[in-house]
């Protein structure tokens, strides 16, 4: 057997940074070298007989890589099935293989994505055995021998090979450091295969003993059993190149994993709607026509293949019933329907009348950017974000329901995933709005597109006399992931908002929560908080939790009869946020004291009684029930930082020696517990000022042990 190693150098683009670095320009072409990485992720696929499956490979790089720097990536079968039965044949890819089963990678390769496309260099096939590859970027190919070295042209009964070599750059290198690369897999024989994949830093096409290292064992899936299909937009009616709603088909067998159809199997589309065509998404705009509506297996990839269907015909709103049906040679048919919605645009008058304002998707929370009606521009939204939206303003309240449309175009496959065939492919989005309406909003559906790493683009139309659009189609939107923390743009929201109303000489706590320009809560800020008024309180800092929250907590000292202002202020590099609470003090006296136990809430007893276990073997600790009291004012504002005084009947029920006493919070509730076998009266004293306001509760406690 002539077991193939397909090895590569490619070029690949622009600058990336990584994860604690950034992947920079090496003038000297000398400065470039063979890079270990730090680890190997395999993904997973579809795993067909009779087709190549593509598995993605994620190598990690060091965070002292450069651009230019390489990896060589190798690949190799450890485990392979056999027939069984007498004959008990080994599959080829295993030591079952002949001579030249894999020459030019027939059945073992790597490839430059998830859709097939080979390296751009071919593969080396000479007789000699290759330990090393040679710094010019051609690959080598051959099975693994005896010897571990990769045969190009091996004899039978060696396992398949293949390498990779990478030269790195920022079109195949993602901010966080990670570059991926595609081992397809032609399996033979159902049952299970066994890769080990490894990387080093010289140019050699095979594992040694030190190479960082990844395992993985694919087991063939069976035939197609079912067919679903997901819609991915609302389109514009008519024939316009572009127009038609793109939606993937996606097969799965008896077991619920995603396969692939065998070489004669087929799915057909179809409508309920004569007029409406069908079309391959093999290029940018999914114009290769199907014939008669049937695909094939070279149309899917990974068990998911994308389509479109077009109103051509349709001259008003209309919505389309598209069926799937399989066609399985040897299994059972299956079918699935779906509906493709269309809408016919509408035309508001004049070109004034037309031109919308295109703009972030939210103005208080999520975005950033500064929009254009003109010109292209950048909108930012969270790196984890998994949907984001466009907004179009309408020049005044629309006099009727109608819709306009903007061109998405899917740049980093961020939308539709690895499994569309090109890159880049784009369709019409339509954005609906109601009669009365001011504004809709196109929102998009994709994966997190990391921080610099994937983007999409939303094109809307020029306006003019007959279509709604923006000032000039020049204004294209460029959404991408957002870094988070960004100077300026972060958020202090202290809580409670304020006023709020505090007793003379009692303690007053306050927290405030740190976000990004996104909504994302930021750990370890340096939050500083001050006083000042009837009390001052000199800026301390405090540092935020995971969640981005902070506390603050003084007593009241002071003498005058004034206000307190309370301010959080959080600064990033240069730029500060702040957020301030007012806190009055000698407001009215306590008048109502509500307390919350599991049989009374606010005061209110429950419909049932509530038994609360208690492990007696564990010790009382294992039965304590949290009890809180409300404290209001006469005109039912909440009150802060009132003591609250907790006792108990009965000889053998207690409240915590540190809960005796406890004080009301921000919100106006005062927490203690109690613990202990036996029904029992809870009795809370406020005292505040002049008043004292009790308030009697019950709870029912019974041994559980």
């Amino acid at each position: 057997m002539s077991t193939k190693t397909t090895f590569k150098r490619i070029a690949l683009v622009a600058v990336a940074a990584l994860g604690m670095g950034v992947l920079s320009s090496v003038a000297p072409a000398s400065a470039a070298q063979g890079r270990q990485s730090a680890a190997i992720t395999i993904g997973s696929t579809s795993f067909k007989t009779g087709v190549f499956n593509y598995i993605p490979i994620t190598v990690q790089m060091g965070t002292d890589w450069t651009m230019g720097d390489s990896v060589t990536v190798t690949a190799q079968i450890t485990a392979a099935p056999t027939t069984g039965g007498n004959s008990n044949a080994a599959s080829v890819l295993g030591t079952g293989a002949a001579a030249a089963s894999n020459d030019d990678g027939l059945v073992f390769a790597f490839f430059t994505n998830a859709v097939g496309t080979a390296p751009s260099v071919d593969a080396v096939s000479s007789g000699t055995d290759v330990s090393a590859l040679s710094a010019d970027g051609k690959s080598a190919a051959g099975s693994l021998g005896s010897s571990g070295q990769i045969q190009m042209d091996g004899a039978g009964g060696e396992v398949s090979a293949a390498a990779y070599n990478v030269v790195t750059t920022s079109s195949n290198t993602t901010t966080g450091g990670a570059l991926t690369v595609y081992l397809g897999i032609k399996p033979d024989l159902a049952g299970s295969y066994s890769v080990l994949v490894a990387t080093n830093d010289g140019l050699d096409p095979s594992y040694d003993t030190g190479d960082t290292r990844a395992t993985a064992t694919f087991t063939t899936t069976g035939s197609v059993a079912s067919v679903a299909l997901s819609m991915k937009n609302t389109s514009p009616i008519g024939s316009t190149t572009g127009y038609g709603v793109v939606f993937s088909a996606t097969l799965k067998d008896s077991a619920g994993l995603a396969t692939g159809l065998g070489a004669l199997d087929t799915v057909t589309f179809t409508s309920n709607n004569s007029g409406d065509t069908f079309y391959q998404c093999d290029n940018v705009g999914c114009t290769t026509a199907l014939t008669n509506g049937v695909a094939s297996t070279g149309m899917f990839t990974n068990g998911v293949g994308y389509f479109k269907v077009q109103a051509t015909a349709a001259t008003a709103d209309q919505t389309s019933t598209i069926t799937a049906t399989t066609d399985i040679v040897g299994g059972t048919a299956s079918s699935a329907t779906a509906s493709a919605s269309f809408k016919k645009l509408s035309d508001l008058g004049a070109d004034t009348d037309n031109t919308v304002t295109q703009g972030l998707g939210s103005t208080t929370a999520g975005y950033d950017g500064t929009a254009s009606q003109s010109a292209a521009w950048n909108m930012y939204v969270s790196s984890a974000a998994t949907s984001s939206a466009v907004k179009y303003t309408l020049p005044a309240a629309a006099a009727a329901a109608g819709a306009l449309a903007v061109k998405i175009t899917d740049v980093s496959k961020a939308i539709l995933g690895s499994p569309a065939k090109v890159t880049s492919i784009y369709w019409y989005q339509v954005c609906s709005f109601a009669a009365a309406a001011t504004s809709c909003s196109v929102t998009t559906t994709h994966a997190a597109l990391g921080s610099g790493v994937s983007t999409y683009t939303v094109t809307p139309f020029t306006a003019s006399a007959s279509v709604i659009g923006v000032t000039s189609a020049s204004a294209v939107v460029t959404v991408n992931g957002g870094t988070p923390v960004t100077t300026g743009t972060n958020t202090v929201t202290a809580s409670p908002a304020g006023p709020i109303a505090a007793v003379a000489k009692g303690t007053i706590s306050l927290s405030a929560n740190v976000t990004d320009r996104y909504g994302n809560a930021i750990a370890n800020a340096a939050v500083s908080v001050s006083v000042a008024g009837r009390n001052t309180v000199a800026a301390t800092t405090k540092l935020s939790d995971a969640d981005g929250n902070v506390t603050f907590s003084y007593t009241d000292a002071g003498t005058i009869n004034a206000n307190d202002t309370v301010t959080f202020s959080y600064t990033a590099v240069s730029t500060a946020v702040t957020d301030t609470v007012t806190v009055t003090f000698g407001g009215a006296d306590v008048s109502t004291v509500s307390v919350t136990t599991p049989n009374t809430t606010l005061g209110v007893a429950t419909a049932t009684t509530t038994v609360s276990p208690i492990s007696a073997g564990d010790g009382a600790e294992a039965g304590v029930v949290a009890i809180t009291a409300t404290i209001k004012d006469a005109n039912g504002n909440l009150l802060v930082g009132v003591p609250v005084t907790w006792t108990v009947s009965g000889t053998t029920a207690l409240i915590p020696s540190a809960e005796v006493t406890t004080y009301s919070s921000a919100t106006g509730v005062a927490s203690s517990s109690v613990l202990r076998m036996g029904s029992w009266r809870i009795h809370s004293d406020s005292n505040c000022r002049r008043k004292d306001r009790n308030w009697l509760s019950y709870i029912r406690f019974n041994n559980c042990s």
